[in-house]
């Protein structure tokens, strides 16, 4: 199997630091190192990053084809799901020349330092941009058989569509078999010429979404490339060991004796869920947290009731009906417990009281001061990310 795809450094700052050698293509190969032979990968990196990569690797035997450049990019994020700031900024990074792949099977993702013309017979293509995603033919590359494997943003921006089937329609054309559209928490679709199935997404004790995109992609290949599972079978299967992944960030996923929860939900109800951001806003850490969560919330497409945001300051009067009448609607509340802010303990109870149910993100107050919380049987989360994860799948398993 061939694999074409970046090398990037990745750093995490919260919850815990976490410093690491992947990008895409890396991880992959990371990943697939056990379930594979003869694993070649292309690849850009400087020199330090590639002198250093055989060292990083369980198996000796993986072919390194990697081209020099002058500094190996840096992903840094924030959290799990902030946006990460690249190094250099993407405006300043000089384009390599394309590398060129000739294979059987062939994993090939996007890149920011350059370009991958690639020829094969089986091909899975994942973009990787968020910015300017580019069609696989476009670069004069060809398959004999083609997989698209996008986010919804990506397909967006990529077809023009919004909608899950014209964005299959634009791009099933050519040679292209299937279209694997991935809906974030809630699982996804497979397009091909004749059908669409959805493939549903595994439930998690704890979540960490860097690199998940490239773990699924890499275990379709594997499934379908190698294995020779049909292509809905593969996104299953991949959707399963993605689950794994985000449960511990480990590259080596042991694929037998897997026990994993199925969410059975719908891959594209998300418009009609809706979410009460309960928290205090009252200084300026206050309010960046609960930006940052109704932002993450959002990408996925969900709706979000926010007090600032949706109602603003005011007196008693002018605010708690408004706020009190937004609880019975939603379907879930994402509370914010930090500091043990009066007006958000009050919501939480509100909506314990009526049978709303609440997760809680609350990282280091005392067990006596969360007893009437966990009392009232709330889902408390100090992993921020998690916390965000665990109220989508809430919602959306509500019926």
């Amino acid at each position: 199997m061939i694999i074409v795809g970046s090398t990037y450094i990745e750093e995490c700052i919260y919850p815990t630091k976490w410093y690491e050698v992947y990008g895409s293509g890396f991880r992959a190969v990371r990943a697939l190192q056990h379930e594979i032979e003869n694993i070649d990968f292309f690849t850009y990196a400087s020199g330090e990053i590639r002198d250093a990569m055989p060292t990083m690797l369980e198996k000796k035997d993986i072919r390194l084809i990697v081209t020099e450049i002058d500094k190996t990019l840096c992903f840094r994020y924030f959290h799990g799901l902030s946006e990460p700031k690249i190094y250099p900024n993407i405006l300043r990074i000089k384009k390599s020349a394309p590398l060129e792949v000739n294979g059987d099977t062939v994993l090939r993702y996007g890149f920011l330092e350059g370009d991958a013309i690639v020829h094969g017979k089986k091909v899975v293509y994942d973009p990787q941009s968020s910015y300017n995603p580019v069609e696989f033919y476009s670069n004069g590359s060809t398959a004999d058989e083609l997989v698209y494997i996008l986010n919804k943003k990506e397909a967006i921006l990529l077809t023009g569509c919004d909608e899950p089937e014209g964005i299959a329609k634009k791009l099933l054309t050519y040679n292209t078999i299937a279209v694997i559209l991935k809906m974030g928490p809630s699982g996804g679709f497979v397009f091909t010429k004749d059908e669409k199935k959805e493939f549903k997404p595994y439930k998690t004790d704890h979540v960490f979404p860097i690199g998940t995109g490239d773990i699924f992609s890499a275990f379709v290949s594997l499934y379908w490339g190698v294995k020779g599972y049909d292509i809905d079978n593969a996104a299953q299967e991949a959707s399963k060991m993605t689950a794994l992944y985000s449960s511990n960030y480990n590259y080596y996923l042991p694929i037998k004796n897997i026990s994993l929860e199925g969410l059975n939900i719908l891959g594209d109800n998300h418009g009609d869920k809706s979410i009460y951001l309960a928290a205090p806003f009252f200084n300026i850490a206050q309010r960046w947290l609960v930006e940052e969560a109704r932002d993450a919330l959002r990408s996925k497409h969900i709706k979000v009731f926010s007090p600032v945001h949706d109602v603003g300051y005011g007196i008693a009067g002018q605010v708690a009906s408004k706020d009190i009448a937004a609880i019975k609607k939603c379907d879930v509340m994402f509370a914010i417990g930090g500091n043990l802010d009066p007006g958000t303990i009050f919501e939480i109870g509100y909506a314990r009281s009526i049978n709303k149910s609440v997760v809680v993100y609350v990282e280091n107050e005392r067990e006596e001061d969360l007893k009437m919380i966990k009392g009232t049987d709330c889902i408390i989360e100090s992993d921020f990310v998690t916390a965000i994860y665990k109220t989508i799948w809430c919602a959306l398993e509500k019926k």
